[in-house]
Formats: C-alpha cells, structure tokens, sequence
C-alpha cells in the first residue's frame, strides 16, 4: 500500500487578513483625497480662467470703444457731454465714466453717448453701461439715467459675477502747447459662489482735451 503526504495548504491568518484590508483602505483613502484635491484644483483654475476672460474682455470694449471718445467727423470741436470740458468725462466720486463720439454727419442718433457706472445698490454690485442717442450731446448725468427707452444693462452676468471695484483717475498733461488728459481704469471683480476667486485689471489712455 502507498501512502501519500500531502502538504498543508499555507494560507493567511485573520489577522493578516485585517491587516491587509487595513493598509489597503488607507491606500484607496490617500488616493481618492489626492484624486478630490486636483479635482478640486482642477475647477477652481477653470473658473479663475473664466473670471480672467470675462474681465479682459470687458476691459477691451471699453478702452476700444473709447478710443472713439470725442471724434466729430472732421468739424474742427471735439464732441463732449452738454456742460463738459474733457473728452473724457469722470464723475465726482470717481466711480462714472463717460465719453462722446459722432456715428454720422445728421440724423436724431448722430451722437453716441455711453457712460459706465459702478452700482452697488443691487444685491451683487454691478458694473452698468448707459447708452443714448440723440442729435446733439446731452449731460452725463442725463445718460447715465437708466429709463425705458434707454436702459442701463450689467455688462457682466450678475448671477456670476461680482464687481468689487471700478475705480477712474484723471490727470492733465501738456506736450508742446497741447493739453491732454490720461485717464485710468481699474475693475476688479470675483466669482459671486466663490468670492475668493479675484481678478483686477487696469488700462491707462491718453486723450487730448476738448478745449
């Protein structure tokens, strides 16, 4: 008769069992913390990416637009607001911009006339465009009143963003026997869910004055 030895199977313990599970949620756990926090990284770039775009963008409308600031079609007068001395036109508190520029030689919209203003009034403070049209140039203080037929508009989407501040300056400076005026622009504004995401962008332009 033959006899056969057989091996005991080698195998792990409980506890290493426990063990192994142990060490191995710690593994998983690290991993999904690390995959969270370049998730996390990952959305938090993309929106400040997307704050950085809409505010260059803005930026951009309105230092080209006023380039246009007092153009008259070759009259000789620069185009200026009712009662203004500048091309550019900043209010009191340094928180209105305005400038005028002629679209056409005649017609009841020949003037363009837009002012942008900070209003902090609203739940989300708000960066306005005001916009008129008209024969001839009326005040800035009539342009910037918002009324039916012109209505100021959020030149941001206020469910997204914020605008912290808009602040203007204005200095003279003379080159030759000609006065200028450089005016500066500041806006800063950040995500309304996530104000800790903050841009701010500035631009300075050089206008020659009216008179």
């Amino acid at each position: 008769m033959v006899f056969l030895r057989v091996k005991p199977v080698s195998g792990m313990t409980l506890p290493e069992v426990i063990v192994t599970l142990f060490l191995s949620s710690l593994l998983i756990l690290s991993l999904a913390q690390i995959v969270a926090t370049q998730l996390k990284n990952t959305q938090r770039l993309s929106r400040r990416v997307y704050l950085q775009r809409q505010l260059v963008t803005v930026l951009q409308m309105i230092r080209n637009d006023m380039r246009r600031a007092g153009y008259n079609i070759n009259t000789g007068n620069s185009a200026v607001f009712r009662q203004a001395d500048h091309v550019v036109s900043v209010s009191a508190g340094a928180d209105q911009i305005g400038y005028v520029y002629r679209l056409s030689s005649s017609g009841a919209g020949q003037f363009r006339q837009v002012v942008y203003k900070l209003s902090s009034s609203e739940p989300v403070s708000r960066l306005l465009l005001c916009e008129k049209y008209s024969a001839s140039p009326v005040t800035m203080a009539e342009v910037a009143q918002s009324d039916r037929q012109s209505p100021c508009f959020s030149v941001f989407d206020p469910k997204r963003i914020q605008v912290d501040e808009f602040h203007i300056s204005a200095s003279s400076v003379r080159k030759m026997k000609t006065e200028y005026q450089q005016v500066s622009v500041l806006l800063g504004v950040s995500l309304v869910r996530m104000p800790s995401i903050h841009e701010s962008v500035g631009f300075s332009l050089t206008e020659r004055n009216a008179l």
